[in-house]
């Protein structure tokens, strides 16, 4: 994240940036605390590389988020249903856990 918030400050990403998917448009909240902005999401491999206006960015795929609920950025939801086990192990290892 802050290459991404260094990017930034420099005024985004050169036009030879090359991402393997680019979310456009998107409202995105970027877990920094600060309100949402419209901007986009590159993401390289198993990462994401930029976050912000990004242009000229280009990607095999690319996603208009547009219209869509706010993109979260980096989120991982380990929302779960599956308590019923916890009664079986007090220490509840079936449950996700956060790092």
């Amino acid at each position: 994240m802050r290459t991404a918030a260094f990017l930034l400050l420099l005024g985004g990403l050169p036009a030879f940036a090359q991402f393997d998917i680019l979310i456009t448009g998107g409202k995105v909240i970027d877990g920094s605390g600060g309100p949402w902005f419209y901007g986009d999401i590159g993401i390289k491999g198993d990462s994401i590389a930029a976050v912000g206006l990004l242009p000229d960015a280009t990607a095999p795929v690319q996603l208009d988020a547009r219209g869509i609920s706010p993109v979260r950025a980096g989120f991982i939801d380990i929302h779960s249903h599956g308590r019923r086990g916890i009664f079986r192990n007090a220490h509840g290892r079936e449950l996700p856990h956060e790092a």
